[in-house]
């Protein structure tokens, strides 16, 4: 047992003095720190210290004894930082703390009637994380796991984004089990980390897919061709009249026209096909599950339909085309070599395009396909090759 004693009677030194002592296990001596020589504390008023008077201030200011037992548990279980629920072995809740009932307001889900289920009630039935956290629930009722732990997304569709981190572990209190349940919000992480996801695989300038993604879902494209046979498209662009646009209107009107042309491609492909900009004015699409030539061949029309279009740059109205590669992927064939054959089938049309202007075809028929061809000596089997209309520009009256 420890008490604490300091001077009195006018003797205090500058700066109150507490000497600390332990009691002996006979509680009547103490042994001081600072003195050698022994006290007796039998009467536990006052002390002797070298000729000085002594007050015992062990309860003075001793703290409050922390509540024990259920005071305990209810004081934690209140004031938790985090989400706390009581489960049953279901998964209903039984009790819920503050903190928890704030996490759920705006989800839908009931704090004093819903369960862990719920969590999950705005993912689409069948689902991914909703099978995943149904599994990790079961496996913890069963005994084949100790916690559940599950990101789940919990905004209805037509609400922000938001995440909550869920944590399930079984408990016994008393006779009872339960599920003791963490939820933490995380969805300022999430976004973060969508936010630089977004910054690594996209082009800063015009959102597109970069590199680095486009190697990807062309990667990704490719080897679901080898498993189902149907071919994918790859179509690379180098716009023609780009540096005519920068030098006469400057670099901020040759980025806004990049973007233009960027939201154009983004618009015409196909849901699932990916558009991405390899740098400067060249951009590249894939398209998976290309059944054949006359269906790529559909796909570059509506690319080049969409670019016929003047854009509207720096209060001028700007029209530019693109020479345009495109080829169907064979089977064996590296995401790269497809890349490879797309570019030179571009390169091709550029050089078509000092013979002279052609104007673009409206459909995709048996005379387009004949003019796609011609360049096919140059990227090998099954390369399209398109050269538009040369770039023109005029600006508004």
């Amino acid at each position: 047992m420890t008490r604490r004693l300091r001077p009195t009677a006018g003797r205090t030194p500058p700066g109150e003095v507490a000497v600390t002592a332990d009691l002996t296990t006979d509680g009547a001596r103490v042994d001081l720190a600072t003195d050698e020589t022994c006290v007796d504390l039998t009467g536990e008023t006052c002390v002797d210290l070298t000729g000085e008077t002594c007050v015992d201030l062990t309860d003075v200011d001793a703290a409050p004894a922390p509540p024990v037992g259920d005071e305990r548990f209810r004081a934690l279980f209140e004031h938790a930082p985090v989400g706390v629920a009581l489960c049953d072995p279901d998964g209903r809740f039984v009790d819920v703390n503050p903190t928890f009932r704030d996490l759920l307001v705006g989800t839908g889900i009931d704090p004093d009637v819903g369960c862990l289920a719920d969590l999950v009630r705005h993912n689409p039935p069948g689902g991914d994380e909703a099978a995943r956290w149904h599994d990790e629930l079961a496996q913890v009722r069963v005994g084949g796991s100790s916690v559940a732990r599950a990101e789940l997304s919990v905004a209805p569709p037509d609400a922000s984004p938001r995440w909550l981190e869920v944590t399930a572990v079984p408990v016994a209190l008393g006779d009872h089990a339960y599920l003791l349940t963490h939820i933490d919000d995380t969805t300022r992480r999430r976004l973060e980390e969508q936010r630089l996801v977004r910054l690594a695989l996209h082009d800063g300038l015009t959102g597109l897919a970069n590199r680095t993604l486009l190697h990807e879902r062309l990667e990704a494209a490719v080897a679901r061709s080898e498993r189902s046979g149907l071919p994918v498209g790859v179509i690379y662009l180098d716009l023609d009249g780009f540096k005519t646009v920068n030098d006469t209107f400057g670099h901020a009107a040759g980025d806004e026209l990049l973007v233009a042309v960027a939201d154009r491609l983004t618009r015409v492909l196909r849901a699932g096909d990916t558009a991405g900009r390899l740098g400067g004015d060249e951009f590249l699409v894939v398209a998976g599950d290309v059944v054949d030539d006359a269906a790529l061949a559909e796909i570059l029309r509506r690319v080049e339909a969409a670019l016929a279009t003047p854009l509207v740059v720096e209060q001028a109205e700007v029209l530019v085309g693109a020479s345009c590669g495109a080829v169907l992927s064979r089977p064996g064939e590296s995401a790269d070599t497809v890349v490879r054959r797309a570019d030179a089938a571009m390169y091709a049309a550029k050089r078509a395009r000092r013979r002279g202007p052609r104007p673009p075809v409206p459909a995709a028929d048996a005379v387009q396909l004949t003019l796609l061809h011609e360049q096919a000596a140059v990227a090998g089997p099954n390369p399209l090759a398109h050269v538009p209309g040369q770039p023109t520009r005029s600006r508004n009256s």
